[in-house]
Protein backbone atom coordinates (compact mmCIF):
# COMPACT_ATOMS: atom_id res chain seq x y z
CA UNK A 1 0.00 0.00 0.00
CA UNK A 2 1.26 3.51 -0.68
CA UNK A 3 2.36 5.38 2.40
CA UNK A 4 0.26 8.38 3.26
CA UNK A 5 2.45 11.30 4.12
CA UNK A 6 1.55 13.94 6.66
CA UNK A 7 1.12 17.44 5.27
CA UNK A 8 4.36 19.33 4.85
CA UNK A 9 4.83 22.12 7.37
CA UNK A 10 3.94 25.51 5.86
CA UNK A 11 7.40 26.91 6.53
CA UNK A 12 9.00 23.97 4.72
CA UNK A 13 6.60 24.23 1.79
CA UNK A 14 7.66 27.81 1.28
CA UNK A 15 11.30 26.73 1.30
CA UNK A 16 10.78 24.66 -1.84
CA UNK A 17 9.51 27.80 -3.55
CA UNK A 18 12.23 30.10 -2.22
CA UNK A 19 14.41 31.75 -4.85
CA UNK A 20 17.85 32.58 -3.49
CA UNK A 21 18.19 35.44 -5.93
CA UNK A 22 15.68 37.61 -4.02
CA UNK A 23 16.81 41.16 -3.32
CA UNK A 24 18.93 41.78 -0.24
CA UNK A 25 16.41 44.41 0.76
CA UNK A 26 13.90 41.67 1.57
CA UNK A 27 15.97 40.76 4.59
CA UNK A 28 16.56 44.34 5.63
CA UNK A 29 12.85 45.12 5.48
CA UNK A 30 12.25 42.76 8.43
CA UNK A 31 14.07 45.22 10.68
CA UNK A 32 16.03 42.56 12.59
CA UNK A 33 19.15 43.51 14.53
CA UNK A 34 22.45 41.65 14.49
CA UNK A 35 23.55 39.84 17.65
CA UNK A 36 27.15 38.90 18.67
CA UNK A 37 28.86 36.98 15.89
CA UNK A 38 30.09 33.42 15.55
CA UNK A 39 32.68 32.49 12.95
CA UNK A 40 32.25 29.26 10.99
CA UNK A 41 35.31 27.61 9.44
CA UNK A 42 35.62 24.49 7.31
CA UNK A 43 38.94 22.92 8.21
CA UNK A 44 41.88 24.92 6.96
CA UNK A 45 39.79 27.22 4.79
CA UNK A 46 41.77 29.72 2.76
CA UNK A 47 41.33 33.28 4.02
CA UNK A 48 40.00 34.64 0.70
CA UNK A 49 37.08 32.20 0.92
CA UNK A 50 36.26 32.52 4.62
CA UNK A 51 32.80 33.54 5.78
CA UNK A 52 31.52 34.87 9.07
CA UNK A 53 28.11 33.64 10.20
CA UNK A 54 26.19 35.91 12.58
CA UNK A 55 23.04 35.21 14.53
CA UNK A 56 20.16 37.61 13.97
CA UNK A 57 17.44 37.80 16.57
CA UNK A 58 13.99 39.40 16.66
CA UNK A 59 10.50 38.92 18.05
CA UNK A 60 7.69 37.99 15.67
CA UNK A 61 4.14 38.39 17.00
CA UNK A 62 5.44 37.66 20.48
CA UNK A 63 7.40 34.58 19.41
CA UNK A 64 11.17 34.27 19.61
CA UNK A 65 13.02 34.07 16.30
CA UNK A 66 16.70 33.72 15.48
CA UNK A 67 18.05 33.60 11.94
CA UNK A 68 21.45 34.14 10.33
CA UNK A 69 23.42 36.58 8.20
CA UNK A 70 26.70 35.97 6.39
CA UNK A 71 29.65 38.20 5.59
CA UNK A 72 32.05 37.05 2.88
CA UNK A 73 35.64 38.09 3.60
CA UNK A 74 37.03 37.37 0.15
CA UNK A 75 38.02 39.92 -2.47
CA UNK A 76 35.73 38.90 -5.34
CA UNK A 77 32.77 41.28 -5.30
CA UNK A 78 30.61 39.00 -7.45
CA UNK A 79 31.06 36.07 -5.07
CA UNK A 80 30.48 38.35 -2.09
CA UNK A 81 27.26 39.77 -3.51
CA UNK A 82 25.96 36.37 -4.59
CA UNK A 83 26.60 34.62 -1.28
CA UNK A 84 25.45 37.40 1.03
CA UNK A 85 22.32 38.08 -1.02
CA UNK A 86 21.42 34.39 -1.18
CA UNK A 87 21.74 33.94 2.57
CA UNK A 88 19.78 37.12 3.29
CA UNK A 89 17.02 36.03 0.92
CA UNK A 90 16.78 32.57 2.45
CA UNK A 91 16.69 33.92 6.00
CA UNK A 92 14.10 36.56 5.10
CA UNK A 93 11.82 34.16 3.25
CA UNK A 94 11.88 31.52 5.99
CA UNK A 95 11.32 34.03 8.79
CA UNK A 96 8.43 35.54 6.84
CA UNK A 97 6.93 32.07 6.37
CA UNK A 98 7.17 31.43 10.10
CA UNK A 99 5.55 34.80 10.74
CA UNK A 100 2.66 33.80 8.47
CA UNK A 101 2.26 30.39 10.12
CA UNK A 102 2.48 31.61 13.71
CA UNK A 103 -0.79 32.95 15.07
CA UNK A 104 -0.70 33.12 18.85
CA UNK A 105 0.57 31.28 21.91
CA UNK A 106 -1.09 27.94 22.60
CA UNK A 107 -3.91 27.77 25.17
CA UNK A 108 -1.32 26.72 27.75
CA UNK A 109 0.58 29.93 27.12
CA UNK A 110 3.43 28.28 25.22
CA UNK A 111 4.85 30.74 22.72
CA UNK A 112 6.25 29.85 19.32
CA UNK A 113 9.91 29.78 18.44
CA UNK A 114 11.94 29.88 15.24
CA UNK A 115 15.65 29.18 14.78
CA UNK A 116 17.74 29.16 11.63
CA UNK A 117 21.39 28.24 12.14
CA UNK A 118 24.13 27.74 9.57
CA UNK A 119 27.54 26.19 9.15
CA UNK A 120 30.10 26.13 6.38
CA UNK A 121 30.44 22.43 5.53
CA UNK A 122 32.57 22.65 2.38
CA UNK A 123 35.13 25.14 1.15
CA UNK A 124 37.36 23.73 -1.59
CA UNK A 125 37.60 25.67 -4.83
CA UNK A 126 35.37 25.90 -6.76
CA UNK A 127 32.67 24.85 -4.29
CA UNK A 128 31.47 26.46 -1.08
CA UNK A 129 28.55 24.82 0.70
CA UNK A 130 26.51 26.21 3.57
CA UNK A 131 24.05 23.97 5.39
CA UNK A 132 21.14 25.51 7.29
CA UNK A 133 19.25 23.78 10.08
CA UNK A 134 15.76 25.07 10.83
CA UNK A 135 13.70 24.62 14.00
CA UNK A 136 10.06 25.66 13.85
CA UNK A 137 7.57 25.74 16.72
CA UNK A 138 4.32 27.53 15.89
CA UNK A 139 2.80 26.49 19.24
CA UNK A 140 1.07 23.58 17.55
CA UNK A 141 1.15 19.81 18.09
CA UNK A 142 4.92 19.51 17.90
CA UNK A 143 7.96 21.37 16.57
CA UNK A 144 9.49 20.48 13.20
CA UNK A 145 13.08 20.39 12.00
CA UNK A 146 14.28 21.01 8.48
CA UNK A 147 17.27 21.79 6.29
CA UNK A 148 18.31 24.14 3.52
CA UNK A 149 21.54 24.57 1.58
CA UNK A 150 23.31 27.16 -0.51
CA UNK A 151 25.92 25.68 -2.86
CA UNK A 152 28.06 28.35 -4.47
CA UNK A 153 30.83 28.42 -7.08
CA UNK A 154 33.54 30.25 -5.15
CA UNK A 155 35.20 31.35 -8.40
CA UNK A 156 32.22 32.89 -10.18
CA UNK A 157 29.50 33.39 -7.57
CA UNK A 158 27.07 31.11 -9.39
CA UNK A 159 24.70 29.16 -7.14
CA UNK A 160 23.89 25.58 -8.03
CA UNK A 161 20.25 24.65 -7.50
CA UNK A 162 19.21 21.36 -5.94
CA UNK A 163 17.83 20.29 -9.31
CA UNK A 164 21.15 21.00 -11.04
CA UNK A 165 23.04 18.97 -8.45
CA UNK A 166 20.84 15.93 -9.06
CA UNK A 167 20.97 16.27 -12.85
CA UNK A 168 24.75 16.66 -12.98
CA UNK A 169 25.27 13.68 -10.68
CA UNK A 170 23.02 11.48 -12.80
CA UNK A 171 24.90 12.49 -15.95
CA UNK A 172 28.24 11.53 -14.37
CA UNK A 173 27.10 8.35 -12.57
CA UNK A 174 28.33 4.80 -13.25
CA UNK A 175 26.12 2.63 -15.44
CA UNK A 176 22.99 1.53 -13.62
CA UNK A 177 23.38 4.10 -10.80
CA UNK A 178 20.97 6.96 -10.19
CA UNK A 179 21.17 9.61 -7.49
CA UNK A 180 17.60 8.97 -6.37
CA UNK A 181 18.15 5.23 -5.94
CA UNK A 182 21.32 5.85 -3.90
CA UNK A 183 19.57 8.44 -1.77
CA UNK A 184 16.77 5.99 -1.00
CA UNK A 185 19.26 3.27 -0.05
CA UNK A 186 21.25 5.58 2.20
CA UNK A 187 18.14 6.89 3.96
CA UNK A 188 16.71 3.38 4.37
CA UNK A 189 19.91 2.32 6.13
CA UNK A 190 19.27 5.00 8.78
CA UNK A 191 15.71 3.84 9.47
CA UNK A 192 14.48 1.08 11.78
CA UNK A 193 14.13 -2.20 9.90
CA UNK A 194 10.32 -2.12 9.91
CA UNK A 195 10.28 1.40 8.43
CA UNK A 196 12.89 1.09 5.69
CA UNK A 197 10.28 0.59 2.99
CA UNK A 198 9.22 4.21 3.51
CA UNK A 199 12.47 5.41 1.91
CA UNK A 200 11.09 4.18 -1.42
CA UNK A 201 8.55 7.02 -1.34
CA UNK A 202 11.24 9.71 -1.42
CA UNK A 203 11.82 12.00 -4.38
CA UNK A 204 14.88 14.22 -4.72
CA UNK A 205 12.63 17.22 -4.07
CA UNK A 206 11.98 15.77 -0.59
CA UNK A 207 15.60 15.97 0.53
CA UNK A 208 18.41 18.52 0.70
CA UNK A 209 21.64 17.61 -1.10
CA UNK A 210 24.91 19.11 0.14
CA UNK A 211 28.30 18.32 -1.48
CA UNK A 212 31.06 17.80 1.12
CA UNK A 213 34.56 16.33 1.11
CA UNK A 214 33.18 13.13 2.67
CA UNK A 215 30.54 12.69 -0.03
CA UNK A 216 27.04 13.86 -0.83
CA UNK A 217 25.27 14.74 2.39
CA UNK A 218 21.54 13.97 2.32
CA UNK A 219 19.31 15.79 4.79
CA UNK A 220 15.69 14.77 5.36
CA UNK A 221 13.28 17.03 7.21
CA UNK A 222 11.19 15.76 10.07
CA UNK A 223 7.74 14.55 8.91
CA UNK A 224 8.84 13.99 5.31
CA UNK A 225 8.65 10.26 6.07
CA UNK A 226 7.05 10.08 9.49
CA UNK A 227 7.16 12.61 12.29
CA UNK A 228 8.11 9.98 14.86
CA UNK A 229 11.47 9.38 13.16
CA UNK A 230 12.58 12.99 13.27
CA UNK A 231 15.03 14.55 10.85
CA UNK A 232 17.75 12.42 9.24
CA UNK A 233 21.24 13.03 7.88
CA UNK A 234 23.40 10.59 5.91
CA UNK A 235 26.33 10.69 3.47
CA UNK A 236 26.93 8.86 0.17
CA UNK A 237 30.54 8.51 -0.98
CA UNK A 238 31.61 10.05 -4.28
CA UNK A 239 33.02 6.73 -5.50
CA UNK A 240 29.51 5.33 -5.38
CA UNK A 241 27.90 8.25 -7.16
CA UNK A 242 30.48 9.16 -9.82
CA UNK A 243 32.00 7.04 -12.57
CA UNK A 244 35.84 7.08 -12.67
CA UNK A 245 35.74 9.48 -15.61
CA UNK A 246 32.63 11.31 -14.45
CA UNK A 247 33.04 14.93 -13.43
CA UNK A 248 30.74 17.51 -11.90
CA UNK A 249 31.62 21.13 -11.20
CA UNK A 250 30.79 21.00 -7.49
CA UNK A 251 33.05 18.01 -6.68
CA UNK A 252 36.71 19.10 -6.68
CA UNK A 253 39.29 16.50 -7.69
CA UNK A 254 40.81 16.60 -4.20
CA UNK A 255 37.60 15.09 -2.79
CA UNK A 256 37.94 12.01 -4.98
CA UNK A 257 41.43 10.95 -3.94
Amino acid sequence: MPVRRPPTHPVRRSARRTTVGLALGAALSLGVAAQPSLTAAAGAAAKPSAVTIRTVGTTVKGAKATTVAVTYRGTDRFVKRSLETAVAALAAAQLAAFNDAYERPSPSGHAGEYQLTAKLVANASPVMALEFAEYVDVAGAHPTNGFHAIILNSRTGRIWSQREIGEQLDAAAPAGITTLAEVRKAVAAKLPADMRYQANTLALADVTLVPTSAGLRVDVDRCVLTCAIGSLETVIGWKRLLAPAGQVDFVPAIWRR
